[in-house]
């Protein structure tokens, strides 16, 4: 496959997928120890976390009960079955990884990575914080930079003649086959 050929998977890519509640357990991946190692870098970056704080960050008071459901949009046959937990209400596992993983995520297309995250900050702690590391864009403008200075490279005096869409390819092929 071209892709797999081009772009190589790292672990942070493994780890973001595992970040995703809908994609937490990792079956996109093709065998048993890629999902180990994916959990147990998340349980190193916990423990990193904790050293750092000195302590664990424990969830918060009102995680004690169970969250209320937020309902999407659905056919009414299905609407109960969408939102509803068929998991007991039994407190949740020591290991903020585990409990991560055990936890049932509704089903239901239109989902907001982020406002999960945000909602849910108080049951992870930990792992909110990771997430936040993981998953946010950096504030960073080398990409950006580096771009605008191949463009400077590719449009000079002799080349002001190309067409748009010629400047647009040879950038995209700079910037992707290297």
């Amino acid at each position: 496959m071209v892709l797999t050929e081009k772009f190589e998977l790292h672990l942070l890519h493994k780890l973001a997928m595992f970040l995703h509640p809908k994609l937490k357990s990792l079956k996109l991946l093709a065998d048993q120890g890629e999902v180990m190692s994916v959990h147990s870098k998340a349980r190193h970056l916990v423990k990193e976390l904790e050293k750092k704080h000195e302590r664990p960050l424990q969830p918060g008071p009102s995680s004690v009960g169970p969250l209320a459901k937020r309902t999407c949009p659905a056919p009414a046959a299905d609407h109960l079955s969408d939102v509803e937990d068929s998991s007991d209400d039994t407190a949740l596992p020591e290991d903020g990884v585990t409990a991560y993983i055990e936890f049932k995520t509704p089903k239901g297309d239109p989902f907001d990575v982020s406002l999960w995250w945000k909602e849910h900050a108080k049951i992870f702690p930990n792992l909110a914080v990771i997430v936040r590391n993981v998953l946010t864009i950096p504030a960073s403008s080398a990409a950006s930079e580096r771009d605008f200075s191949s463009a400077g490279f590719v449009i000079q005096e002799r080349r002001t003649q190309l067409k748009p869409g010629t400047v647009d390819d040879i950038l995209f092929l700079h910037s992707n086959l290297r």
